[in-house]
């Protein structure tokens, strides 16, 4: 997943990916730290390059929990 470090934001990592090939992702640090969902293949139809980060916990350990 080395090629896809110019598209990450600061202080991000990737944590998984699902069979849709999306990843999750755990930005670490600032005003949007939190798990988002990258859809990084377009697989929802609101999906834009600009718009393809979709939220899902404020931290790792909620997201685990849920």
């Amino acid at each position: 997943m080395g090629k896809l470090k110019d598209d990450m934001m600061e202080a991000s990592i990737i944590t998984g990916d699902d069979l849709m090939q999306g990843m999750i992702v755990m930005i670490c640090e600032g005003k949007f730290a939190g798990i988002y969902y990258w859809d990084d293949s377009f697989q929802f139809e609101e999906t834009t390059y600009e718009e393809n980060m979709y939220w899902i916990a404020k931290d790792f350990s909620t997201f685990i929990e849920w």
